[in-house]
């Protein structure tokens, strides 16, 4: 279904045109959110560009921005590179399956997440971030940068209070994700 033309961008429109509406807790937009959890699960394994990281690059990706210059030693104490920023550039916006897993699909998640009060769309979107989030996957690290940029954090962890156990279960598991980035985990 990944590979299905238009599908992803479609469901997307559809949840961008709902976002600041009242149609925000309609069945609709819980169907799109839940098509695309199930479309991000095991996306690392399944498609061309799921690239695992080893520790060196991970290190790279994943440690402490606090000014060091390029020769202080890294995560695991191992020597790295001075690292670009936390996020991919791309001069193409992303187009069909690739939005599954690109960053700029955070903030949309993080909105629902936020406004949103029909639980199955809730779990949908945690369960969407938690997919995106797992593992060492290039893109799963660029997931979690998007989402303490975006300030996603604070509101996955107020979500915890909700009183709908598969919604706080898909959140518990997002945040356990979302501290495999140790900046993440620090805050």
């Amino acid at each position: 279904m990944r590979e299905c033309d238009g599908l992803t961008d479609s469901l997307l429109y559809v949840i961008q045109t709902a976002l600041g509406s009242n149609d925000i807790d309609s069945k609709t937009i819980e169907n799109c959110v839940c098509i695309l959890r199930n479309l991000s699960y095991r996306l690392a394994a399944e498609t061309s560009q799921g690239q695992q990281l080893g520790s060196e690059e991970l290190d790279g990706l994943l440690c402490d921005a606090n000014g060091r210059d390029g020769e202080t030693s890294g995560c695991w104490g191992k020597k790295k590179k001075k690292k670009k920023g936390p996020l991919p550039d791309s001069a193409d916006p992303p187009k069909g399956v690739q939005m599954l897993w690109h960053p700029s699909i955070v903030k949309p998640y993080l909105t629902l997440l936020s406004e949103c009060s029909n639980p199955d769309t809730l779990e949908g979107a945690a369960g969407a971030l938690q997919n995106l989030a797992a593992g060492s996957w290039k893109w799963s690290v660029y997931i979690r940068a998007a989402v303490r940029k975006e300030k996603g954090l604070p509101i996955l962890v107020e979500l915890l209070r909700i009183d709908n156990d598969r919604v706080v279960c898909a959140v518990a598991t997002a945040l356990r994700n979302m501290a495999l980035d140790v900046r993440n985990k620090e805050l």
